[in-house]
């Protein structure tokens, strides 16, 4: 499982920080808790452009 950060910094992100709230911003909650809820339950909002 790739850490967070490098998610982050393969979509031009260059601080971890500013692409978990950009994400949170979006999604109503932090990368790490929508990874976590992705892994159990198909209830999660999907990506845009899936």
């Amino acid at each position: 499982m790739r850490p967070v950060g490098a998610i982050g910094r393969r979509w031009g992100f260059a601080d971890s920080a500013v692409f978990s709230r950009v994400f949170k911003a979006a999604y109503g909650m932090p990368p790490g808790e929508y990874r976590t809820l992705a892994g159990r339950t198909s209830d999660v909002p999907s990506p845009p452009g899936r």
